[in-house]
């Protein structure tokens, strides 16, 4: 996947508005080769298995044992708010489409930061 920040009308456009989301993140701005698109970890706080990629929503999926008559399994999806900006470093920086980006709130904390620890997959730019 070629490099972008969603909603930008061209690359000086979205290398801009990628310096400012990185200045909210707190972060430098990465090299073309270290831009992350995609990355997936497993939020032992809220019990989700999680799945940020640039330009969709942010995904969560929990599932659980359920005990009635016989064990089974059940599966939540959720969603929040589109992410932005994923910024490698300990912790990675998750910008989602929120406070204090815009003046929607969210559950999340802005810019979200993902333990190496916990991170499964990620996945760069080319």
């Amino acid at each position: 996947m070629r490099f972008f920040v969603p909603e930008t009308d061209d690359d000086s456009d979205a290398e801009r508005i990628y310096a400012a989301l990185a200045k909210l993140a707190g972060v430098p701005v990465p090299a073309l080769g270290q831009r992350i698109y995609l990355i997936s970890w497993v939020d032992s706080e809220r019990g989700e298995q999680m799945k940020a990629e640039v330009g969709r929503a942010l995904r969560g999926v929990i599932t659980e044992l359920v005990r009635k008559r016989s064990p089974k399994e059940r599966t939540t999806r959720r969603t929040y708010k589109e992410v932005l900006a994923i910024f490698p470093g300990e912790p990675v920086k998750v910008v989602l489409r929120a406070w204090p980006v815009t003046s929607v709130r969210s559950s999340w904390e802005n810019p979200i930061p993902v333990a190496g620890s916990t991170i499964k997959k990620v996945t760069h730019f080319e």
